[in-house]
């Protein structure tokens, strides 16, 4: 198990290849959970939605999702974020085969008990983001991959 400053990682083999999981402990933390609805899709497009949230001084990156979106769907992710910090969320969506993508980011204060949400209207969709705080009154180990 390799250790980077304090975040630690550890290669898990599979039948799909390898995948390099990664935990740290986070104190006094908020579970955010996210909830992304899209709406009014017009024709199948690609998204992909990228949380950044620094941890001990090391911004860290979990891919939430990265996949097509052909119809109106909602998807729903939880992260351990410390309280205060800045969650981050990268969107980028594009239409398939074109090779436009738009990138559009969004920020949350991570509170406890609170709510806050965004709208981003696109060509290709609109997208309803909300994310829930909670405290997590105990040490969390934050699981994500690389």
């Amino acid at each position: 198990m390799n250790a980077c400053g304090g975040v630690r990682s550890q290669p898990i083999s599979g039948n799909g290849g390898t995948v390099d999981m990664c935990l740290t402990l986070v104190n006094l933390a908020v579970e955010a959970a996210i909830q992304v609805d899209l709406s009014q899709v017009h024709s199948a497009f690609g998204l992909s939605l990228i949380s950044f949230v620094s941890i001990m001084g090391e911004s860290q990156e979990i891919q939430l999702f990265h996949g097509t979106v052909g119809k109106s769907c909602g998807l729903k992710q939880c992260v351990a974020v410390p309280i205060d910090a800045m969650l981050h969320l990268k969107f980028k969506a594009g239409e398939k085969g074109s090779g436009n993508e738009v990138v559009h980011y969004c920020s949350f204060n991570a509170k406890l008990h609170g709510c806050a949400n965004r709208q981003i209207k696109l060509q290709l969709a609109c997208i309803s983001v909300k994310v829930f705080g909670r405290l997590l009154c105990f040490e969390f180990i934050l699981y994500f991959t690389v």
